[in-house]
């Protein structure tokens, strides 16, 4: 069973991508703590948001998102 994860994450993600959000608790600043089903769908959250402002290659995005591919499936 997974449990679900809670962050903050920058309102403009929330609202855009607000169906992979559980719950949405307490704003800060322009920040909201949001409650989702697992913390991958966080850390995807973040990295989309890291691309629409900052645009990097793949292998820039893949060292900075501790993101791991397997080696054998």
């Amino acid at each position: 069973m997974m449990r679900a994860r809670l962050t903050y994450i920058p309102i403009e993600v929330a609202d855009q991508f607000e169906d992979f959000i559980i719950t949405r608790d307490v704003q800060v600043l322009d920040a909201v703590k949001a409650r989702t089903r697992d913390y991958s769908t966080l850390s995807l959250l973040k990295l989309l948001y890291q691309l629409k402002g900052n645009p990097m290659t793949f292998s820039n995005l893949y060292s900075k998102s501790k993101i791991r591919m397997k080696n054998h499936f």
